[in-house]
C-alpha cells in the first residue's frame, strides 16, 4: 500500500495495525549531539516553554529517559508515527470510498 509507512496488514483492512507499530519501551539512550563525531547528528538550539522544559526534565529525573536529548528524540519519533498513522487512515478512507463508489450496493 502506498500509504507512507503503512504495511500490507493495513491494506487488508486492519486499520488498527497502524497503532500497534508504536514502540512501547523507552528509547535507548542517545549520545549527546555535541559528542557525536560521525555526521549523523546535528546540534540544534531550541527554546521550550517553561511547561515543556519542566515536562522533559521530569521524564529525565524519573529515569524514563537518560537525557533531555533522548526525551526530545522520542517526542519527534511520536510525531513521525502520528504522521504515518494519519497517512495510513487517509489511504484506507480513500480506498473504501473508491470501493463504495465502484459498487454502491
Amino acid at each position: 500500500m502506498a500509504g507512507g509507512g503503512c504495511t500490507e496488514a493495513a491494506s487488508t483492512g486492519d486499520a488498527g495495525y497502524c497503532f500497534r507499530r508504536r514502540r512501547t519501551t523507552p528509547a535507548a539512550p542517545i549520545p549527546n549531539p555535541k559528542e557525536v563525531t560521525t555526521g549523523s547528528s546535528r546540534t540544534l538550539n531550541i527554546t521550550l516553554s517553561a511547561d515543556a522544559a519542566q515536562f522533559v526534565q521530569s521524564k529525565v529525573s524519573s529515569g524514563e529517559y537518560a537525557s533531555e536529548t533522548a526525551a526530545i528524540q522520542e517526542g519527534i519519533e511520536a510525531l513521525r508515527h502520528e504522521a504515518d498513522v494519519l497517512k495510513c487512515f487517509e489511504s484506507e478512507i480513500v480506498r473504501r470510498h473508491d470501493a463504495l463508489m465502484a459498487d454502491p450496493s
